[in-house]
């Protein structure tokens, strides 16, 4: 019975129930990001690169779950999906590894 607990346990405080929720998390890590990177644009001595730095270390395990997600699905329709969202986080992502490497001298 204590497996069980902790499976289900596990599977609502951890793992998204939904495609919806993984979209809704990426959107709100792809926020913050924008707006450190425009704060970053507007006040120079404002930038908190570590704060980027883990919003993309965020993007990345978000990347790492959808890719394990895609391989184990088998219906046709969720796979289009997934692949689609997992194109869309790792664009945002790679869009914020190319802006943190403009950042660096900074970040210093």
């Amino acid at each position: 019975m204590a497996g069980y607990q902790l499976e289900k346990y596990l599977d609502s405080k951890y793992l998204p129930a939904t495609e919806e929720e993984i979209i809704m998390g990426a959107k709100k890590l792809m926020e913050k990001l924008r707006k450190y990177l425009a704060q970053g644009e507007q006040n120079e001595a404002a930038v908190r690169c570590e704060q980027i730095d883990a919003i993309l270390e965020k993007l990345g395990e978000k990347e790492q779950k959808l890719k394990k997600k895609l391989e184990k699905e088998k219906k046709k329709d969720q796979r289009k999906q997934l692949a689609m969202e997992l194109r869309i986080i790792s664009l945002q992502r790679k869009k914020g590894i190319k802006r943190r490497k403009e950042l660096e001298e900074r970040c210093e």
